[in-house]
């Protein structure tokens, strides 16, 4: 009997492009999920740091390479911490939704250990929903900026909605006088076609840019979807979103009040 190596998703270190609009990265994958890419765009010159970027990679590709049943290799170091904490995450998931992540499939990656300094600045994630204004507003005295993702709720290549609400988030910035960083993203071209975004993605989505903003921030908060009366299994969950913490970033649930 011969045996085969599993089969694998492998994710080359992403592509960092500075211009005038800020910085670009480029993400792609190749094998089990097929070739597939996505760019982030974030308003503002950044430097991450090779371990954040894979960080990054390791939120954005784990769930759809455990979809397909397929181990996930990242050519970019990841935080040992993290690597940790991803045997935890894949055995949540996996009981939470054992139709979907049948099995935890290993991720494979040079594994690196924290020397650099911290950021000391706090954001959160913020759309102007009601869980985002409650977390801005219960946290608002800790708050070192918000950060709003054209291409989570609204597609990116809606660009006269996507222009309406950046207004909009600007106008909210301006008003609780806080920096606002901009990130757009066609991540759920890639996503959609293999995990769902609220029971699955939602959380990983925002942990893997939460990663790339490392040098601004050490903390990043993810606001709080439902009450602690409600508690489902979910993409974003107080159970799960702080295990996809580095040393160098901490994500944290925002309020379930």
């Amino acid at each position: 009997m011969i045996d085969h190596p599993p089969a694998s998703v492998t994710v080359p270190v992403p592509h960092v492009v500075h211009d005038d609009e800020g910085t670009l990265i480029r993400f792609a994958c190749a094998g089990a999920l097929g070739d597939a890419s996505f760019g982030v765009r974030i308003n503002r010159p950044i430097e991450p740091s090779p371990d954040a970027l894979g960080a990054a990679c390791a939120a954005f590709f784990l769930w759809p390479a455990m979809s397909v049943g397929a181990r996930l290799v990242v050519d970019s170091p990841v935080p040992g911490a993290l690597l940790d904490t991803l045997d935890v995450l894949q055995e949540i998931f996996t009981t939470w939704y054992p139709e979907k992540f049948s099995s935890a499939g290993r991720v494979v990656a040079p594994s690196s250990h924290f020397a650099g300094t911290r950021a000391a600045s706090q954001a959160v994630f913020f759309s102007g929903g009601v869980d985002s204004t409650f977390s801005l507003l219960r946290h608002r005295q800790a708050l070192a900026g918000l950060i709003f993702v054209i291409g989570f709720d609204i597609a990116a290549g809606n660009k006269p909605l996507a222009d309406a609400v950046t207004a909009s988030m600007r106008e909210a910035a301006a008003k609780f006088r806080l920096p606002l960083v901009e990130i757009t993203t066609d991540l759920r071209d890639f996503s959609d076609r293999h995990v769902h975004w609220g029971s699955h993605y939602c959380g990983a989505a925002m942990a893997g840019m939460a990663h790339l903003l490392a040098g601004e921030f050490d903390r990043i908060l993810i606001p709080g979807t439902m009450t602690w009366s409600d508690l489902d299994p979910f993409g974003t969950h107080p159970f799960t979103d702080e295990l996809w913490s580095s040393p160098a970033m901490r994500l944290h649930h925002g309020a379930c009040d």
